[in-house]
């Protein structure tokens, strides 16, 4: 089987996996390209005339567009059988557009395929390209940045969220809905569903103004960051947030999260590794009920057992990480008071080291 596009991820649900597929909506090449009608391969400050261009434009791609059909834009997928390829049609019914506004140029695919039986695939495409994917027994959830927050009267970024519905028993995926929270994902891990509940952890940035001395007229854009996890329900097929804690370490970004549960465990980093435990047992009202202060940072959480969580990340001091590989237990049987119990700093002659299990769970 062969689809057009890249790959970003996989999950397997029993006999069933499937494949997340990137792809670009592509122009055909009967439509005119903006950019080459515009700028006419100069640029230009005369705004006028580039507006006047881009109505020129408008006015020429309708007019292709309605000439087109729709395979022309559809990206392509198919079976090799015998030595050939066999190109196989797309199924109206899973094909999905969010509503305008949800997602940002281009396609994600999902390839569901029945490893026992090569007949059974099923491709679901929908609006939108993802660059995070989460799956539980039941659920699928993609998520985007929105690169064009700025677009939709917002102060500050954000990310898309598009949930699907899984099963072992089919290799179908339909879609269900979608939604913004603020700010952007960090990783996987940083999404979690339960009980139809969606919660997610994201580091948002806003941008103020700040003079450049205390007597200068002039001014700069600094940007400023918070982190927060946010509660989203599917209601009447749309994604809508219930709750969210209060912003989190102003000016850091999240390293690391894990939900275990109806608790959340969050690490942002600046100079120091705040690990934050926050209830999530009531949706509509996540509660920080305890924080950590050590040096460096985990970027990556793993339970074990009930009360205790293993860290991999760096080292550091009060200035900030060394950048040493370190491995930390932390005590989490206490939500209200979490606990370095110990620390181990792996070091190579020299006094540097890193690791693949940083970055690659």
């Amino acid at each position: 089987l062969y689809v057009d596009g890249w790959y970003t991820s996989s999950r397997r649900h029993d006999d069933i996996v499937r494949a997340v597929v990137q792809s670009s909506m592509q122009r055909p090449a009967t439509v005119p390209n903006l950019y080459q009608v515009v700028y006419e391969g100069q640029t230009s400050d005369d705004f006028d005339a580039i507006a006047e261009r881009a109505r020129a434009w408008a006015v020429m791609a309708k007019a292709a567009i309605e000439e087109t059909t729709l395979d022309q834009w559809l990206p392509a997928w198919g079976e090799r059988i015998d030595g050939e390829m066999v190109e196989l049609p797309f199924q109206c019914e899973n094909f999905y557009s969010p509503a305008p506004g949800y997602t940002n140029y281009g396609l994600s695919q999902v390839l569901g395929l029945d490893i026992n039986d090569a007949e059974k695939t099923a491709l679901t495409s929908v609006l939108g390209q993802a660059s995070h994917v989460y799956a539980n027994s039941e659920t699928l959830i993609l998520a985007q940045p929105d690169w064009a927050w700025y677009e939709h009267d917002v102060d500050f970024d954000r990310s898309a969220l598009h949930r699907f519905v899984v099963s072992s028993d089919g290799e179908r995926t339909p879609y269900q809905g979608s939604g913004f929270v603020e700010g952007v994902v960090h990783d996987q891990f940083s999404i979690d569903e339960r009980e139809g509940i969606i919660r997610v952890a994201t580091t948002r940035t806003t941008y103020a103004e700040e003079r450049i001395d205390d007597v200068g007229p002039d001014v700069w854009i600094r940007p400023v960051t918070h982190n927060l996890v946010s509660t989203v329900e599917l209601d009447d097929g749309e994604l809508s947030v219930l709750g969210k804690t209060p912003d989190l370490a102003e000016d850091e970004r999240i390293f690391s999260v894990r939900f275990l549960g109806d608790i959340g465990y969050v690490v942002t980093f600046r100079q120091v590794d705040p690990l934050f435990a926050i209830d999530l047992s009531d949706p509509e009202n996540p509660t920080v009920l305890g924080e950590l202060k050590i040096p460096g940072f985990s970027s990556y959480l793993h339970p074990l057992g009930d009360d205790h969580l293993l860290g991999i990340g760096v080292g550091g001091d009060d200035t900030g990480a060394n950048w040493r590989t370190q491995v930390s237990l932390f005590d989490v049987s206490n939500f209200a008071e979490p606990s370095q119990a110990d620390a181990l700093e792996l070091s190579l002659p020299g006094g540097w080291s890193w690791s693949e299990a940083r970055w690659d769970h």
